[in-house]
């Protein structure tokens, strides 16, 4: 039997997930063309709302709308500049701030928002037709 807690992943976590480990380049994502294989964004959505889940490709590891549809929450806090000065190894944001990570993009979002390394932020009582959220099982060891 497995046990575990079911949690929002970090920052780090969102973006090695989104890029299925492949480092800087993404492959199938990298141009706009193939954006609108894998996403659904500004450009593409024409709804005005979310779209069902897995209607999209699916990344290396099988991760159905990992860019576009809805962004998605994180758990590490927010800080412009962490990047600069956080450890280059899964590192995990700052938990004491105003507002949490947002990664993603969403049908609502130009094709710069959907970048794997995009990222922006909110509030966490902030609510958004835009933002969702995806959770990670973490294994008890």
């Amino acid at each position: 039997m497995w046990i575990g807690v079911y949690r929002l992943p970090t920052e780090a976590e969102w973006e090695y997930a989104a890029r299925a480990g492949a480092g800087e380049h993404l492959g199938a994502v990298e141009a706009k063309s193939d954006l609108n294989d894998a996403a659904w964004y500004r450009e593409n959505s024409r709804t005005g709302r979310p779209h069902a889940v897995g209607q999209k490709a699916l990344n290396a590891w099988g991760l159905c709308d990992m860019y576009g549809n809805v962004a998605e929450w994180c758990a590490d806090g927010y800080a412009a500049d962490y990047y600069a000065t956080s450890p280059a190894d899964d590192p995990a944001g700052p938990s004491a701030v105003d507002a949490r990570v947002i990664r993603g993009g969403s049908w609502d979002h130009p094709a710069p928002a959907c970048r794997p390394a995009a990222r922006s932020s909110a509030k966490p009582d902030a609510r958004s037709a835009t933002v969702g959220f995806r959770v990670v099982l973490q294994v008890a060891p």
